[in-house]
């Protein structure tokens, strides 16, 4: 479960700042630089129409990789195995991370939103109405992950299926957060700045699969109990894009 969420984790964050310099580059812009919690360039030559694709090309990027997750998670659902739990915390952490951008954006007036924000002349209202936009997809968002949750851990005792639940999710949470916490300590723009960002890009917008884990156990499901094996796969897989998100994209990589 651990390098699942690596894996994710690693995934979401690479895809997501890729995202923003492929898409500004396509609009117009100049990226200069590419880390794991930012990019820079030069965009004061994009139009309305490159600022917004600029803005959400990030979360566009988490929603793929989202829906690629459950896709993978839906197909093991009745007989749930070391797969559907790899699909499901690529779901969840990707899912989630994008709606607490577009809450939390609005609120503290900074991130991936304000530059869209800001090019509309009512900025008040606008920001009101993101944020109020993205609780709406939290609350639907928090009723998937209790469901998903529970057809994961599958059938059994409730106090079985609150325990896996338990598990899967602390290790889902935690090693995801330090795989990015990890990247961002080498940040050019240095610690004391990248850290957090990156703790509140992955601790602060996944907690609620931790809250999810409490309420499995009254919610029982058809089908077999989960079948969590090791795999060697998913260990090579996470242990390449860590390496990958903290030796490349954690000091940055320059486009100029």
């Amino acid at each position: 479960m651990a390098a699942a969420a690596v894996l994710a984790i690693a995934l979401g964050t690479m895809a997501h700042q890729a995202a923003h310099v492929v898409v500004g580059a396509m609009a117009g812009g100049r990226p200069t630089l590419v880390t794991s919690t930012g990019f820079e360039g030069y965009w004061s030559g994009l139009r309305n129409a490159g600022v917004l694709a600029l803005g959400a090309s990030g979360s566009l990027a988490h929603g793929i990789l989202a829906l690629a997750g459950w896709l993978v998670f839906r197909r093991g659902v009745r007989a749930p195995t070391t797969g559907t739990a790899v699909g499901w915390i690529l779901f969840v952490t990707n899912a989630w991370i994008p709606t607490a951008y577009l809450t939390v954006s609005p609120v503290l007036g900074a991130g991936d939103w304000m530059p869209v924000l800001d090019r509309f002349r009512q900025l008040g209202p606008m920001r009101a109405s993101a944020a109020v936009t993205g609780l709406f997809v939290a609350a639907q968002l928090w009723k998937g992950t209790v469901q998903t949750l529970a057809r994961l851990v599958g059938n059994g005792a409730a106090d079985a299926r609150a325990a896996r639940a338990r598990s899967i999710t602390r290790w889902a949470w935690a090693a995801g957060g330090l795989v990015a916490v990890l990247a961002a300590v080498r940040d050019p723009a240095g610690p004391v700045h990248a850290v957090p960002i990156a703790a509140a890009a992955t601790f602060g917008s996944t907690w609620p699969i931790l809250l999810a884990a409490r309420a499995v156990a009254g919610a029982p499901v058809p089908g077999a109990p989960l079948r969590l094996e090791r795999s060697i796969p998913v260990i090579v897989l996470a242990v390449v894009s860590m390496v990958v998100l903290v030796a490349y994209f954690g000091p940055g990589v320059r486009l100029d």
